[in-house]
């Protein structure tokens, strides 16, 4: 082998490693940014995760101080409607009362129209005939 021939196998064997070299530090460098690109994105989504749960603790605070003032509303409601009920109770047993009383004077004044009837009745005398006998 000549010179030449062993140079060209040398220019091609560093050739070689250079471009493996530069192959392998190229794909070294892909791994890194990708275990970077993962890392970062696990820390976004630890941090949304953190915030996620944040929000659906005051959503759950929230919807606890909701349930209670419906609680509180209905128990509210159900007095009004007891106190309500209680003064239609009232209300009805007061009118069944001018009811009875309202009976009794219409009954009364009905008693008194019959004896005004009679009286004027007395007053009139008897009914005039129209037609008289000859």
């Amino acid at each position: 082998m000549s010179a030449e021939v062993i140079a060209i196998i040398i220019a091609t064997a560093t050739l070689l490693v250079t471009l493996g070299g530069g192959a392998l530090a190229g794909f070294a460098w892909i791994v890194n940014r990708m275990d970077r690109i993962a890392e970062n994105a696990s820390a976004e989504t630890r941090a949304l995760a953190a915030k996620t749960e944040q929000a659906l603790a005051e959503t759950r605070a929230l919807a606890q101080r909701t349930d209670e003032g419906f609680a509180q509303v209905r128990a509210d409601t159900q007095a009004l409607a007891a106190r309500t009920d209680q003064g239609f109770a009232q209300m009805r047993s007061e009118l069944q009362g001018v009811r009875s009383r309202l009976d009794l004077v219409y009954v009364e004044l009905k008693a008194d129209v019959v004896e005004m009837k009679v009286a004027v009745a007395r007053m009139e005398g008897p009914k005039r005939t129209l037609i008289v006998p000859r």
